[in-house]
């Protein structure tokens, strides 16, 4: 369906990825129910293939939750050094976008996979980091989670009394959750660390409660680890026909599904029932497919390339972290440039401002002198004037005495000459 929408819609880009991403949620599903059934190698097909769709969509949270499906389904293929690659991808992914459930998730199975390779100090930093996030986004299950895991390296270690409280908070918390999954495989554990102390009643009491609960639930990989359990119960009691029985039912299951990490077990604990029973013929056919199993698993290959793989991480991680770093610098460097600009610019514009300031008022009095040259201009006329009038004025006065003055001599002169008469 998805392609058909996709064919039928060339042109249009946003019908396209939604589309593809309903297609690739549809693989992962289809994978998921592939490795619930314990169909390992169908399951990595179909997540390859989401994979391959999700690059293309560039979602980078269902991109690390493709790396981290792919990374289980090697893991439980034996394939170590190809399982902690994926996780790699995975954790880098959700350390980058900041995704705290992927980054639990990386931890866990990267966890898993050095517990596997034997190292153990290794696992447990992944397993406490896991614990740490977990504790800090309040996710109960995934403390349960880490606890189980936790309490397993510590099996490993043979630090039995670390284990027993571990495995119990794991039960307490899946069971208050309703995840009864987690219990039964930390039931299991409990199981492990009575048998090494030596109290196969307590031991088989767990297996038992372990073993049906992952039979109700269908749980392949579970049921065959408690049937070798069991075995190696039965191998601790000198009772090799129960164990032989026992461990043939964890071979059925890892030949339906794949699982290298059951055969070599198996087989491995198969070499010893058939020793005890004086069969050194069987007992050599079963040693021989141990060793095989257990070469497919871990060699010097394999752990050369999970030490390449990690260290590939880290070199990636610091080469992001320098990035970051450098990428900060840069930022601060450009901010540090953009103030000072900034800076010079309003030193400059208050610079602009002041000369603006000073040509204004240059103008002002130019205009202002030019106005006040005008004014005494027009008031040296208009007193020049004033001048020019006064003088006429006063020529008129002294003209009309002068003519004043000649009529009355004339008038004297008519006089006299009348009185000479």
């Amino acid at each position: 369906l998805a392609d058909k929408i996709i064919f039928s819609n060339p042109g249009n880009k946003a019908i396209q990825e939604l589309a593809m991403s309903k297609k690739a949620a549809a693989f992962r599903n289809l994978g998921l129910v592939e490795e619930f059934d314990g169909q390992y190698y169908p399951a990595l097909q179909y997540y390859l293939k989401s994979l391959q769709l999700q690059k293309q969509l560039n979602d980078q949270i269902a991109l690390a939750d493709a790396y981290a499906n792919i990374g289980v389904v090697c893991w439980n293929l034996g394939n170590y050094p190809e399982a902690l690659k994926n996780d790699l991808n995975a954790l880098k992914i959700s350390e980058t976008i900041h995704d705290t459930a992927g980054m639990i998730t990386a931890y866990t199975y990267i966890g898993n996979v050095y517990e596997k390779q034997g190292e153990f100090d290794k696992s447990l930093a992944r397993h406490n980091a896991a614990l740490l996030l977990s504790l800090q986004k309040n996710d109960t299950l995934g403390v349960a989670y880490a606890w189980n895991n936790i309490g397993s390296v510590y099996g490993q270690q043979n630090r039995l009394d670390e284990a027993l409280p571990a495995f119990q908070k794991a039960i307490d918390l899946a069971l208050q959750q309703g995840d009864s999954s987690t219990a039964a495989f930390a039931l299991g554990n409990i199981g492990n660390i009575y048998r090494l102390k030596h109290k196969p009643r307590e031991a088989d009491q767990y297996y038992t409660q372990a073993k049906a609960i992952h039979l109700k639930l269908k749980e392949e990989r579970g049921t065959a680890n408690v049937w070798i359990n069991l075995g190696l119960l039965s191998i601790d009691q000198k009772k090799p026909a129960e164990a032989i029985e026992r461990f043939n039912k964890a071979l059925a299951i890892g030949k339906a599904s794949g699982i290298l990490e059951i055969f070599e077990h198996a087989y491995a604990g198969l070499a010893d029932a058939y020793e005890m029973q004086n069969n050194p013929a069987k007992a050599f056919e079963a040693y021989s497919l141990y060793v095989i199993y257990t070469d497919s698993l871990i060699n010097e290959e394999n752990t050369r390339l999970s030490i390449q793989a990690q260290m590939q991480y880290e070199f990636e991680k610091q080469q992001t972290a320098d990035s970051l770093r450098n990428r900060s610098q840069e930022r601060m460097n450009k901010m540090r440039y953009a103030q000072e600009i900034k800076r010079q610019r309003t030193m400059i514009n208050i610079g602009l401002g002041g000369f603006a300031c000073m040509v204004l008022v240059a103008v002002l009095m130019f205009f202002a002198n030019r106005q006040k040259k005008k004014h005494n201009e027009l008031i040296a006329a208009q007193k020049l004037l004033v001048e020019q009038k006064q003088k006429e004025i006063i020529d008129s006065i002294y003209y009309a005495q002068r003519i004043q003055k000649a009529i009355m001599a004339s008038e004297k002169l008519i006089k006299r000459v009348l009185e000479e008469k």
